[in-house]
């Protein structure tokens, strides 16, 4: 039976938000998701605890990715990710980590300063994701004990 839309979404946002776990990061699913944040990462470093907003975009195979309104970005706090997760059926799948200045950055490359594309679209493709290789889940947490770790100097 294929899944709808909305169960392949949530589907994939569970299955990002079970490695952030398996990472070893604090995770704090949301119950509704009207902001654009599908979860908060506690970091805790020393005395200092930092929260980050996630925000969690699911793809089978390579496509366009969309839904990641710009204006909406700009409103979002410096301590805001965006998780790429491109999942595959024959290799291992693959999740990025994109702050709130790369994603602008993004949009600006592919639309010209300041536009957002038809749909809230970025272009992420082969030049993106060897751009960003060192920005995985995998080194999501070395990332965020650095970033708490600057906060608290």
């Amino acid at each position: 039976m294929a899944l709808s839309r909305l169960r392949e979404g949530k589907y994939k946002e569970l299955l990002v938000l079970s490695r952030l776990i398996a990472v070893g990061l604090d995770v704090y699913p949301s119950a509704v998701d009207d902001q654009g944040i599908d979860c908060v990462l506690r970091v805790a470093i020393g005395g200092e605890v930092r929260y980050w907003d996630i925000q969690i975009k699911g793809y089978r195979g390579y496509a366009r990715v969309v839904g990641v309104d710009r204006k909406a970005v700009e409103r979002k706090p410096e301590d805001y990710l965006l998780l790429l997760a491109f999942l595959h059926q024959n290799r291992a799948d693959e999740v990025f980590f994109l702050t709130k200045r790369q994603v602008l950055a993004l949009k600006d490359d592919a639309f010209g300063r300041g536009k957002d594309g038809g749909w809230g679209d970025i272009a992420f493709n082969r030049p993106q994701r060897e751009r960003f290789s060192s920005q995985t889940i995998d080194s999501l947490p070395a990332f965020l004990d650095a970033q708490a770790g600057a906060t608290a100097r």
